[in-house]
C-alpha cells in the first residue's frame, strides 16, 4: 500500500511540471531605458577639468601672484552646479605654482574651483587653479 501511494505522488509531480507555468515563459525583450555611463573622477560642485593652451604668464595686480592665461581647448568633466566654460574661451587664472614650468602654447590639463562673489563690482578671478595634471 505504500509503495502504490509512491507512484501515485510521482505521477502527480509529472503532471504537475508538465502544467507548470514557467515552461511557458515568453523569451524577455530588451531593455529600452539608456544605460548610465561610469562615473569619472569625481568632481566637487563648482569644478571642471579642462584642456587648455598656455597663452602667457603675467604679473597680477597688486600682488606677487601671477596670473596664467588659459584659452580652453576642451572640457574634460564638469562637478555638480558648475557653469559652463565655453571652448575658445580664454580665463585668467591665478597661479600658486612656478610659472616658470608653464611656457608659452604649451597645452595642459587643470582641474578648476569656480569662485562665487556676492558683489557684482568684484574684479577677481571667477576661477582658481587647484592643480595642473
Amino acid at each position: 500500500m505504500l509503495h502504490s501511494c509512491e507512484n501515485a505522488d510521482d505521477d502527480s509531480s509529472g503532471d504537475q511540471h508538465k502544467n507548470d507555468s514557467s515552461s511557458h515563459v515568453q523569451p524577455t525583450q530588451k531593455d529600452t531605458i539608456p544605460a548610465v555611463p561610469p562615473p569619472g573622477r569625481d568632481l566637487a560642485p563648482g569644478q571642471a577639468r579642462v584642456e587648455g593652451t598656455v597663452i602667457s604668464t603675467l604679473p597680477g595686480p597688486k600682488d606677487s601672484r601671477q596670473v596664467l592665461r588659459l584659452q580652453i581647448r576642451s572640457i574634460l568633466g564638469y562637478g555638480p552646479s558648475t557653469p559652463p566654460i565655453p571652448a575658445g574661451d580664454t580665463l585668467a587664472i591665478p597661479l600658486n605654482a612656478d610659472p616658470d614650468s608653464l611656457t608659452k602654447g604649451a597645452v595642459i590639463r587643470v582641474q578648476l574651483q569656480h569662485n562665487i562673489s556676492l558683489n557684482k563690482n568684484d574684479a577677481s578671478a571667477a576661477w582658481s587653479l587647484i592643480n595642473i595634471e
